[in-house]
């Protein structure tokens, strides 16, 4: 789960990430350091990352 299979056109610009670079990596290594969840962590109250609300 929060695998990235693709990156759009926008998004690679946004983030100054080639797909490739981004591919098959956890999409915690688009969010800031300190917005950042633990590894496996994203499931601990039963909750999707759907449920992840960023201020």
């Amino acid at each position: 789960m929060g695998i990235l299979e693709s990156i759009n056109p926008a998004a690679s610009e946004l983030f100054s990430y080639e797909s490739v670079e981004v591919i098959g990596n956890n999409i915690s290594m688009l969010m800031p350091e300190r917005r950042r969840w633990p590894v496996g962590r994203e499931n601990d109250r039963g909750r999707g990352a759907a449920a992840l609300r960023l201020p």
